[in-house]
């Protein structure tokens, strides 16, 4: 997949490509009261780690969502027919983590105004940045928090990791919290949470200004598992496909970096999603 089509699936969820693909606002709200929620259904591409389709399965159904149906691998046929189940009746989510070109065409797919996205994150690697273990998380109420524990988990594994957090229509007034394990600053474009790096280091490999940087501390809530991004963001997809994810405030925009011994991410470039009818 080439950067364009990465950046429209990435604008797809804050209306900057709506028109191109097709696909309703991701903060439209659902009209009427909400139906009782169904099982949810996961795609789950067979490049994608495995720690993410457990801690899913194990998180449905401490929740009392059991029986769910997996679609592995979701060829094109599969997307086209769970897009139909999704909309078929209200309450019904899909949790996925698919490969860049099927998330858009799942995109495409989905009929205008009948859908919501939740949730959508983008994981990769690039040899040609620092950082090379990539996280970009569009910040959507109902998971403004997830880039902060993909970050706690990736930092505590000794990965070398940049997550983005992107807040869908910029960053919020309220400010993020510090993170355990992190030293955090801020400047005029949001907050900066650096392990094992100084700011100078953290800057310049993300290519941001120092000028303006201070010093950031708050209180901190958020604490690793031990059990992998990749699980840590199976279990979190879970809690908001059930709406069970803790809502909370609109944070400044965030950006999260650790210099670690060994790699964390996908080996592909792949797409986690949520998606609601």
């Amino acid at each position: 997949m080439t950067v364009s089509r990465r950046t429209l699936l990435g604008a797809a969820l804050s209306g900057g490509a709506v028109a191109a693909v097709g696909l309703p606002a991701a903060h439209a709200a659902t009209i009427g009261p909400n139906p009782p929620l169904e099982a949810p259904r996961l795609l789950v591409d067979p490049r994608a780690p495995r720690g993410f389709l457990d801690g899913a399965c194990i998180a449905l159904q401490t929740l009392g969502l059991g029986g769910i149906a997996v679609v592995e691998p979701p060829s094109d046929a599969a997307l086209t027919e769970s897009i139909a189940w999704l909309t078929a009746r209200r309450g019904r989510r899909i949790i996925a983590m698919v490969g860049d070109s099927q998330a858009i065409l799942m995109q495409q797919m989905a009929p205008a105004g009948r859908v919501r996205w939740l949730s959508l994150a983008q994981h990769g690697s690039s040899s040609e940045a620092a950082f090379a273990n990539r996280h970009r998380v569009t910040a959507l109420p109902a998971n403004r928090g997830l880039a902060r524990r993909l970050a706690v988990e990736l930092a505590a594994a000794g990965a070398d990791f940049a997550v983005f957090d992107q807040p869908l229509g910029g960053g919020g007034a309220t400010p993020g919290a510090a993170v355990p394990g992190f030293v955090s600053h801020r400047d005029a474009d949001g907050l900066l949470h650096l392990a094992g790096l100084s700011a100078a280091e953290g800057c310049t490999g993300l290519d941001r200004p120092t000028t303006g940087l201070a010093p950031y501390a708050s209180c901190a809530t958020t604490a690793a598992t031990g059990l992998g991004w990749e699980r840590a963001l199976g279990e979190a997809l879970a809690l908001i496909a059930a709406d069970r994810w803790p809502q909370q405030a609109a944070e400044a925009q965030q950006i999260f970096a650790g210099r670690g011994r060994g790699t964390a991410a996908a080996a592909v470039a792949l797409t986690s999603f949520v998606i609601a009818s």
